[in-house]
């Protein structure tokens, strides 16, 4: 299989991911966090909340499956204050090209949230593990989430200035 390279953008200044997610602040202290989880009252199933620990992105390479969650937001809120990095591609048919994927940079202090059917890769820390609580609607049938493998293997380069 194909080994393909793909550099790691820089944060972006206005901390939007689009079209992929949102990113949204995390506060140590702070009674509450407002995590966009999405307002679709005649969506199915139920938000589910789990601990995962995210490998450092160096350890998880190269990288050549994803999944996506066609029904649901899936957000994950950091226990800790780790930069994080996210491999996305937009909704649609899973991607076939390099050029249909983007590795990005969260700020630490910052949680994202994948719109529905944004195709990703697990989340990885940035230059070490990254404990997270991931949270997504579950459906009975197993409905809610799909997985697709690349035809290629994803390398992530050192993050880009």
């Amino acid at each position: 299989m194909a080994l393909r390279h793909i550099v790691v953008r820089p944060e972006a200044g206005d901390i939007q991911l689009e079209p992929y997610g949102v990113v949204f602040p995390v506060t140590p202290g702070d009674e509450r966090i407002p995590v966009p989880l999405g307002t679709d009252i005649s969506a199915r199933g139920a938000f589910t909340a789990t601990v995962i620990r995210a490998r450092a992105w160096r350890a998880a390479s190269p990288l050549n499956g994803l999944e996506r969650h066609p029904y649901s937001v899936q957000a994950f809120v950091p226990l800790g204050a780790s930069r994080l990095v996210v491999v996305a591609a937009p909704p649609g048919p899973a991607p076939s090209r390099l050029d249909q994927l983007a590795a990005i940079h969260v700020p630490a202090g910052w949680g994202i949230a994948y719109h529905p059917g944004v195709w990703h890769t697990g989340l990885m820390g940035d230059g070490m593990e990254a404990a997270l609580v991931s949270m997504v609607r579950r459906l009975p049938d197993g409905s809610d989430t799909e997985f697709a493998t690349l035809p290629f293997q994803i390398e992530l380069d050192p993050i880009a200035n």
